[in-house]
């Protein structure tokens, strides 16, 4: 993971967890420009991007790694770390990085070579706004090569 964000915060914001980035709206928005880059996710709108991938991860985590994701993360994605309309009632899955990435895909309407895209873009947004343990404690409730993909920088 890198140590910094890939984005620079607006002039005047608070630096986080010794980062400079931005705390609450602003890093939210930062989030949602860093998914409009080209290289990152270019077919999807980014918060229909991030909602996809967030529900499908929040379907693989218990309910207190969801509560500690949110804690760290900045007003704004709380909206997104629960199960989306599509999905509310579902039962909680434990499946690879395949089936996690085909659902993407089957939420978004896009083909797996793009719901991968999504996804690495998604969890390396999330990642950077997390701490070192955060992201392990997620990782250890994901199989091994969905923890992988998980921890990996984009």
């Amino acid at each position: 993971m890198a140590d910094q964000p890939k984005h620079s915060p607006p002039p005047g914001a608070r630096a986080v967890k010794g980062r400079d980035e931005p705390t609450g709206p602003a890093s939210y928005r930062a989030f949602l420009d860093e998914l409009r880059w080209p290289q990152m996710a270019p077919k999807t709108e980014p918060r229909a991007s991030a909602e996809a991938v967030l529900c499908t991860l929040v379907r693989r985590l218990s309910g207190g790694e969801v509560e500690d994701l949110i804690e760290q993360l900045p007003e704004g994605f709380q909206q997104l770390m629960r199960r989306c309309d599509k999905h509310e009632g579902s039962p909680a899955e434990r499946a690879d990085k395949s089936t996690f990435i085909a659902d993407v895909g089957d939420h978004l309407g896009v083909d797996r070579q793009e719901a991968e895209r999504v996804v690495r873009a998604v969890f390396s947004g999330v990642r950077d706004r997390l701490t070192e343990d955060e992201i392990e404690d997620v990782a250890s409730q994901l199989p091994a090569d969905l923890a992988d993909l998980w921890r990996r920088p984009i």
